[in-house]
């Protein structure tokens, strides 16, 4: 069993949330990574476009950990997306596509400011 959850942020752009309980789910121009979120402790799975640039991608989905988290999330924070495999920062102005984000890549997204310390 499958459940979706479909949250418009943005005109004609859509990010979804999914939860998985069985079975694979094959979606043109997008990917299904795992989401890890240290500061609330929680873990996504989400589908992203791989047709968007980093920083749209890191936009939409504080927003809607923020929401999904009943505002336990500081999403006014600079957030940076990590790939926990190659431990590769993603820069903002690359597309999904262009980066090495496929189908089931962990990624944490954590605060600046975390990293700095």
């Amino acid at each position: 069993m499958q459940k979706k959850m479909k949250i418009k942020y943005f005109d004609d752009f859509y990010f979804e949330f999914c939860y998985y309980y069985s079975g694979d789910v094959i979606m043109d121009n997008k990917v299904l990574i795992k989401l890890v979120v240290p500061e609330i402790n929680q873990e996504f799975d989400i589908y992203i476009p791989v047709n968007e640039l980093v920083w749209k991608i890191k936009k939409l989905v504080t927003k809607c950990i923020k929401d999904l988290s009943e505002n336990n999330f500081d999403f006014s924070k600079e957030y940076i997306l990590i790939n926990v495999d190659t431990n590769q920062i993603y820069n903002e102005n690359d597309i999904v596509i262009n980066t090495d984000i496929r189908n089931a890549t962990k990624l944490i997204l954590i605060s600046e400011k975390q990293i700095e310390l």
